[in-house]
């Protein structure tokens, strides 16, 4: 049986509603279902689908809806929705299929409701902000909704022209001044801008200078005042640091942190100056892992005349102190070849040359020129000196105070012991390459071979490390020398028992020979 469906109305659900109301999503529509001849089809329920298209034929449905519909005498009614995103901007088209067949032709055109009409003229209050959509039109300035004005500040034109707003300045607001490019504008009064070259700004390569317009550095500061710069700071904290300069570059270089230079004439000015509580500098150096010197203090005093030269003037002064240092050194490293607390160099020349130079005014209990302290072991030294040891006062030591000795037992064989030590004439091995940095005396000299020693008396032969040429980057990287050594100052009192002991031996043979000649 052929069908066809006859449309009899379509109602668009676009009411007029009140200002806090929603219009609703749907769309109300009735039709009849007739035969082929125009007699309505029996009372009973049929599916129908309904399709939207935007074109009159073809095309794709940009909706659909398949609902089963009751029918009676022909007529139904059923209601279309939800349409809640879909604007309806263009004509659009309702298609109809019957169950499983084909779609009804023609397309039926969507129409508006006769008060839908009424949306071309808006009504007072009829639109609100949450029916507008973002980015279309502004809703408020700052906040401020419905009528908005512009008004005008001191000074200041608001003047609509077309659908252009100016706002001009009409100058003369009271804040005025002269200064040229690149100064630094400064408030010389309450309302005046002024400028100068002690303040200038290097736009260019972005550099500040005080007191010069021409500033080399990213801070440049000139003055011929007492105090150039002074920064000060009150924060009581052991980590408080009023001046921090950091390198922050990486790299194979050696920049420097801080430079100070102050030389007015040859053999005047101070390059830098500390005063401190209990410390006037305190310098470290962390070299990390690499093969190379490290100094916490690296001084150098250079020059074509003068009287003296120090690289280190150290002095410390003052009543009440149990000791005073005029410099204290440690060397320090759990892995370093060297661990040296201070070390002195003086390059050859005219006059006199100190590497270290100490001394001391007597006012206390103790005085030390020179103080080293270092625990006794195969791989330290108190003190070094890589060349001869000169002094002018007593050699003292080591300590013989009984107070400090325990087991004191009288020594015997003394005389055998020497008797067994053969003394040698020798020279050093000056050009031995593995020996340099040792700085041996040259030409002729006497004593004892240490392995020699070592059969008659062990005691008085020590292994000490000798550093090689600590002052070189090449040579220090290179590992020190453990060379035998003998304690000669222990030697002296075996040698007055020896004597002793030969003195005991003619005094009895005196004595025999006093008794033969009696006979």
């Amino acid at each position: 049986m052929s069908r066809s469906l006859l449309l009899s109305a379509i109602v668009v659900a676009c009411f007029a509603v009140s200002a806090v109301g929603e219009v609703p999503p749907i769309i109300n529509y009735q039709g009849v279902l007739t035969d082929g001849a125009g007699t309505p089809v029996p009372d009973a329920t049929y599916d129908i689908t309904f399709a939207l298209y935007y074109q009159e034929t073809g095309g794709s449905a940009f909706w659909t809806q398949t609902m089963p519909v009751f029918v009676s005498g022909g007529i139904f009614n059923v209601t279309l929705g939800d349409f809640s995103n879909e604007p309806f901007e263009n004509p659009s088209f309702l298609g109809i299929t019957i169950g499983g067949g084909q779609e009804m032709t023609p397309r039926r055109m969507l129409t508006s409701a006769p008060y839908a009409l009424n949306a071309r003229t808006v009504q007072d209050n009829a639109i609100h902000a949450f029916k507008i959509a973002n980015g279309t039109v502004v809703r408020s300035l700052n906040g401020i909704t419905d009528d908005v004005n512009l008004s005008a500040g001191a000074n200041i034109t608001i003047n609509p022209t077309g659908s252009d707003i100016v706002i001009s300045a009409s100058g003369g607001g009271g804040v005025g001044g002269t200064g040229a490019a690149g100064q630094v504008a400064f408030w010389s009064d309450a309302s005046t801008l002024s400028g100068e070259n002690n303040l200038f700004w290097d736009s260019l390569n972005d550099r500040l200078g005080i007191g010069t317009p021409n500033p080399n550095g990213r801070l440049r500061v000139e003055s011929s005042e007492l105090y150039t710069t002074v920064i000060a700071g009150d924060r009581l904290d052991n980590n408080t640091q009023v001046l921090r300069v950091n390198f922050t570059g990486t790299g194979d270089a050696d920049p420097v942190a801080v430079y100070g230079q102050s030389r007015p004439a040859d053999s005047r000015g101070i390059g830098g100056e500390f005063i401190g509580g209990y410390t006037g500098v305190h310098a470290f150096a962390n070299v990390g892992n690499q093969d190379r010197n490290t100094y916490g203090v690296h001084a150098e005093a250079i020059g074509t005349g003068g009287i003296s030269r120090y690289g280190v003037l150290a002095e410390a002064s003052g009543p009440g102190a149990v000791y005073c240092y005029g410099v204290f050194g440690e060397g320090k490293g759990a892995t370093s070849s060297y661990g040296i607390g201070v070390q002195g160099h003086a390059s050859a020349g005219n006059g006199y040359r100190y590497g270290v130079s100490g001394s001391v005014d007597p006012g206390g209990t103790g005085y030390w020129g020179v103080f080293g302290d270092a625990l006794i072991s195969a791989t330290s030294s108190a003190v070094y000196a890589a060349g001869d040891l000169t002094y002018t006062g007593n050699l003292i030591g080591p300590p013989s105070d009984a107070r400090l000795k325990k087991d004191v037992q009288p020594y015997e064989g003394a005389l055998s012991s020497i008797m067994q030590m053969e003394t040698k004439t020798f020279q050093y091995k000056l050009d031995d390459p593995q020996f340099a940095g040792i700085r041996m005396a040259p030409g002729k000299h006497y004593g004892l071979l240490a392995q020699d020693l070592e059969t008659v008396l062990p005691e008085l032969v020590v292994e000490r490390v000798h550093p090689k040429s600590p002052m070189s980057e090449d040579d220090g990287a290179s590992p020190p020398l453990t060379i035998k050594g003998i304690k000669y100052m222990e030697l002296v009192p075996i040698l007055v028992q020896a004597i002793k002991e030969q003195q005991h031996t003619i005094e009895k043979l005196e004595s025999r020979v006093a008794e033969l000649e009696k006979k």
